[in-house]
């Protein structure tokens, strides 16, 4: 999996509608491996992401490693970006940005600072948007990724 930064992402076509330089996109990690990325997508077409769901919310414990790591996403994705970032982001969403970066709305800032896993928003409720999330975050040290684990457990067992 690779970190990518949090003001610089998302497809083609969503830079192409940006009117500044900064794209404001949630998700931090991904999964770089063609391999691994069709193995994920093999398990979510065969209905992994609802049988994870039920197990998930099967034990209260699960669901409060689930919650933390959105959680720590949300402050990790926050600290990597670059102090003068932050900055900016912090007067965008106190109403005295610049119009420099008249594309980041207050929503944005909120996105980038407060979304979990996949951009989900809180409450962080024990739904599953996205293996290839969870487990791009748990492969980059996002231990607490009870998902993101299981993920793992199942592609080591196939």
């Amino acid at each position: 999996a690779i970190q990518t930064y949090p003001l610089n992402g998302g497809a083609a076509r969503r830079k192409t509608k940006a009117k500044g330089e900064l794209t404001p996109f949630p998700t931090l990690y991904w999964l770089c491996s063609p391999d691994i990325c069709r193995a994920v997508a093999d398990l979510e077409r065969r209905g992994y992401v609802g049988v994870l769901e039920e197990r998930l919310k099967s034990e209260e414990q699960y669901v409060e490693r689930y919650v933390k790591a959105h959680v720590t996403y949300a402050e990790e994705r926050w600290e990597s970006l670059t102090a003068e970032d932050r900055s900016m982001l912090e007067d965008v969403a106190s109403g005295t940005g610049n119009d420099e970066n008249s594309s980041i709305t207050e929503g944005m800032v909120n996105m980038i600072r407060s979304s979990g896993i996949a951009g989900r928003a809180r409450p962080f409720e024990p739904c599953i948007k996205c293996l290839h999330s969870h487990y791009a975050h748990y492969r980059s040290g996002g231990i607490l990724n009870i998902v993101g684990k299981w993920t793992d457990e199942i592609l080591r067992e196939e």
